[in-house]
């Protein structure tokens, strides 16, 4: 952000006019578990996948008030 030289960055959210916030999670929905027949030979596979979510947000804020934008 720095180098698109609209925006410079100050030392204290003070003496800001807005306030971004970063962050990165990933959420862990557990397991998911299914299972498939083939109708010609009878067999039966069962399969597994965890499912996980990476998120990354941006929030803005009015560094004055405090109130995301």
């Amino acid at each position: 952000m720095k180098q698109w030289g609209k925006y410079e960055i100050v030392g204290s959210p003070d003496n800001a006019d807005l306030i971004v916030e970063l962050s990165y999670y990933v959420e862990n929905d557990g397991t998911r578990v299914w299972s498939a027949t083939n109708s010609y030979t009878g067999t039966t596979q069962v399969f597994s996948r965890q499912l996980f979510d990476p998120q990354l947000t941006m929030k803005i804020y009015d560094a004055k008030s405090k109130n995301a934008l």
